[in-house]
């Protein structure tokens, strides 16, 4: 349902479609898929996390904000959690980051941007639940501008934490709504459908607490987790996220 064409998304000021470029993430190839922004050329890098719908399937984020003129980066999550690899398929917060910077480092050297460019990371579902799980890694957190989280579920199972000091202690999937306070002032961005399959936005909403100069949550009246029949609605809402995640 969020799939739409990106061929005549783009127009004067807005990003250009670039060829594909390859990140090297553990040890396999890994697409990323690339706009270059014209009316903000030198960033913020908007790095977009997919569903698990993947590319193709749920690109049609990426294409609403091309022409907001930002340079773009994307991958698909299907693809990278396929590349977790042991007997539980899962990572954690470091690991999860270093591949993360690796997409980050492609994306800038085929854009041609600066590594001092600030990045904000966006998400669907899965994608925005990867890119919160990430930010926890200070080193990464201190390259991020702010994060713009769509449908953000309750957990990542893809991303499990250990207690601290106990290093041979089993893995515990990571509570994502849990995490926030531990990004400290980085700018969080979370849009929820009222009718969530997943995490209904009041649920969300009470998960999250309430807003504050660093944690923003708008809740969309939609019927399901893809906000089916409201896409100018939430990509209205994301350009809004989006403009105060800049602007701090």
């Amino acid at each position: 349902m969020l799939a739409l064409t990106l061929a005549g998304c783009a127009r004067a000021g807005a990003a250009q479609m670039r060829p594909d470029a390859t990140a090297r993430v553990r040890g396999h190839d890994l697409a990323v898929h690339l706009a270059a922004g014209a009316a903000h050329p030198a960033g913020p890098l908007l790095l977009y996390a997919t569903g698990d719908g993947g590319w193709p399937g749920d690109e049609g984020l990426f294409g609403r904000m091309l022409p907001w003129g930002y340079p773009q980066a994307a991958f698909s999550s299907a693809e990278y959690v396929a590349l977790l690899e042991g007997p539980e398929g899962v990572t954690d917060p470091a690991d999860l980051a270093a591949d993360y910077g690796a997409i980050i480092d492609t994306a800038e050297h085929a854009l041609g941007i600066g590594t001092d460019a600030p990045v904000v990371l966006v998400g669907f579902s899965r994608g925005s639940g990867l890119s919160v799980a990430a930010a926890l890694d200070a080193h990464l957190r201190s390259r991020l501008r702010g994060i713009l989280a769509i449908a953000l579920t309750g957990e990542e199972e893809y991303v499990a934490e250990r207690p601290s000091g106990e290093l041979d202690a089993p893995g515990v999937m990571l509570q994502l709504y849990p995490a926030l306070p531990r990004l400290g002032a980085l700018r969080v961005a979370v849009i929820q459908s009222t009718h969530d399959d997943f995490l209904p936005a009041d649920e969300a909403r009470r998960r999250f607490g309430p807003d504050t100069a660093t944690r923003r949550f708008r809740a969309i009246d939609a019927p399901d987790h893809s906000f089916g029949g409201k896409l100018t609605e939430l990509g209205e809402e994301m350009k809004a996220g989006l403009d105060w995640i800049v602007g701090g």
